[in-house]
């Protein structure tokens, strides 16, 4: 005799047997084909901002700017709360910062400068607390994951591939496409020279090339991690990687770097549970000497972690001037009243644009949000095979926090991708939760529609 096991035991209640199987068993069919379709509209509804360029499609409803990517996170976002507080969900400390974070925000904005910077401070509230927040809500547990995986990798590809011809002709396609659409002037592609030779930089639908290769490198690291088939995950790999390079990007390629490294590090040392401890030491060991050993540490850093020694040097000047004017307010920051210089122009990092705007306490909260959520604990777990699922998941989303902290020293996110960022954080957050549980019944298998099915004999 065979059974089928799908964490339901022979004779369990919730099992339909005798005449009315068939039935039942339509039933729960249906039942499971709508949550599908449930989880592929929500997913869609959060990564829809990555299909069209925020800089190039938007309107207004009164005074407030609307682009898609704000849309999706505005449809789900009540929803997402609902979800959040039913009974069964667990509030892990992530989600007291990231809560912390918005009303820091907001409240800095409006001391700093009044209702004038409501609108703003709201708007960047919005797209990282909302992003997260829906992520925490609907990308709970194997089947929405794999989900969201798959479609990611699905607008990935296409984004690279609509960004390699910008790379070769050296026009702008996506954004010219829209631009026609709103009737905008068309923009010039951004260029940079290597080894002697210029070169036009692809964007393909984000607002900058840099954002394009930021994403391309967390997209590559996360199939390096849920991307079952050696073959395709090469091959996925190679087309993300791609992108990177017509992207022109210094910090995705470090990033990338970084990425092939610690997965490396980690399928060869497997085994063992102090590989961890020992990376995290030596990386502490080389900033340590960094520190001592050189009279700017992060000059250092910045002019050797780019492709172009100029764009380096022009980055620590606008560390240098960007520090100075955080110290004249560092508590609730300058909000989005001009700076004078460099700074009205272009401040190349996360980090310095949110101490400058928001104050110190902002960029702590944003920090500390991130090191609660890749701090999970897995010794309930042991070897079973969720607990393994949901370990190698963490380590994917762990790795892509950490990118987005290390990218952000010399990177600034807006529109989309500081909504992929909450996104990211949210569903880190949702695996540490899972993490805790300790209901031994639900498989994690993150290659498959469905928990796995699978006949034996009794």
């Amino acid at each position: 005799m065979t059974t089928n096991y799908t964490g339901l035991r022979v004779g369990h209640p919730q099992l339909t047997v005798g005449p009315n199987r068939r039935a039942a068993n339509t039933r729960t069919t249906t039942t499971a084909s709508t949550g599908r379709r449930a989880d592929q509209i929500v997913v869609w509804l959060i990564l829809i901002g990555l299909l069209i360029p925020a800089a190039d499609a938007y309107f207004y409803l009164a005074n407030a700017k609307l682009t898609v990517g704000r849309i999706g996170i505005i449809i789900l976002l009540i929803p997402a709360v609902v979800k959040l507080l039913q009974k069964g969900r667990r509030i892990v400390l992530c989600d007291l910062i990231v809560c912390a974070l918005a009303g820091w925000m907001i409240l800095a904005g409006l001391y700093t400068s009044g209702l004038a910077a409501l609108g703003s401070a709201g708007a960047e509230s919005l797209e990282f607390v909302g992003g997260y927040l829906v992520a925490r809500a609907f990308v709970f547990g194997p089947v929405t994951l794999g989900t969201f995986i798959r479609t990611l990798k699905l607008l990935a590809f296409a984004a690279v591939i609509l960004g390699v011809p910008e790379f070769i002709w050296g026009r702008m396609y996506v954004h010219d496409f829209f631009r026609s659409l709103f009737h905008l002037p068309i923009i010039a592609p951004q260029l940079r020279m290597v080894m002697g030779v210029t070169f036009a930089r692809a964007m393909s639908s984000f607002d900058h090339s840099i954002l394009f290769g930021a994403f391309c490198a967390l997209v590559a690291t996360i199939t390096l991690y849920s991307e079952p088939n050696a073959i395709r995950r090469l091959f996925l790999f190679g087309v993300f990687f791609s992108g990177i390079l017509v992207s022109l990007s210094s910090s995705a390629l470090m990033a990338i770097g970084i990425a092939i490294g610690t997965y490396s590090y980690d399928s060869l040392l497997e085994r063992y549970s102090w590989r961890w401890s020992l990376l995290w030491t030596t990386i502490s060991i080389f900033l340590l000497t960094i520190l001592l050993l050189t009279n700017h540490p992060l000059g250092w850093l910045i002019s050797h972690f780019t492709l172009d020694p100029e764009s380096g040097y022009f980055r620590f000047l606008i560390w240098m001037q960007a520090i100075s004017n955080i110290g004249a307010s560092p508590l609730t920051g300058h909000a989005f009243q001009s700076l004078g210089g460099i700074l009205d122009t272009t401040v190349d990092s996360v980090w310095l644009v949110l101490a400058l705007r928001y104050g110190i306490p902002t960029i702590v909260l944003l920090f500390l949000a991130n090191l609660a959520a890749f701090a999970p604990r897995m010794r309930s777990l042991g070897g079973s095979a969720r607990g393994s699922e949901i370990k190698r998941m963490s380590t994917a989303f762990s790795l892509v926090l950490i990118l987005f902290m290390f990218m952000g020293l010399t990177v600034h996110y807006w529109n989309y991708i500081w909504i992929f960022w909450g996104v990211c954080l949210g569903i880190r957050a949702s695996l540490r939760e899972a993490s805790m549980m300790r209901r031994e019944s639900l498989s994690f298998n993150f290659s498959h529609e469905r928990p796995l099915r699978r006949r034996s004999a009794v």
